[in-house]
């Protein structure tokens, strides 16, 4: 077990000794953008490979403190995040997504990263529009039947 010994300030655990307990290691293992929600699966561990028990996750998005129950501890250091969507527009500045770390017998950990994800305009197919297609078919017809017309007329007058 790690062992604060406050008297010297030592800290023991196996054969590691260090005047600083250690800190956190965070990674982004996996990340999905949509309309509906933002996913992200960060992977959460002790710099020296201690357990992180009691793991303590505070997190703000876009300044907004992100409710516990968007944050699912999936096991094996793994946390799955969900955020409310928030775009940004070209040239636009990302939004901040910052949380604090903390477990026993480690250092606390400030971790803040941006992010920026422009919202893709939905391609409008042309059948899409309502009556284009009658529409197309009918100029199409118009268009042939007066190229037959003026071909027709060019053959009378030569």
């Amino acid at each position: 077990k790690f062992i604060s010994d406050f008297g010297t300030d030592t800290l023991i655990n196996l054969n590691y000794f260090g005047i600083t307990p250690p800190s956190f290691v965070v990674n982004v293992i996996a990340q999905s953008f949509s309309t509906i929600i933002f996913n992200m699966t960060i992977q959460i561990s002790s710099e020296l490979n201690f357990g992180t028990r009691e793991l303590s996750i505070q997190m703000w998005w876009n300044g907004i403190l992100v409710p516990s129950n968007d944050i699912e501890d999936i096991g094996n250091s793994l946390f799955n995040i969900s955020l409310t969507p928030i775009f940004v527009e070209p040239g636009e500045n990302p939004i901040l997504l910052n949380m604090t770390l903390g477990a026993p017998y480690h250092k606390d950990k400030y971790y803040q990263t941006l992010i920026a994800v422009e919202q893709e305009s939905e391609p409008v197919s042309i059948s899409a529009i309502p009556g284009y297609s009658i529409f197309f078919i009918g100029l199409t017809a118009v268009g042939t039947i007066g190229l037959i017309y003026v071909i027709f007329k060019r053959k009378q007058q030569i």
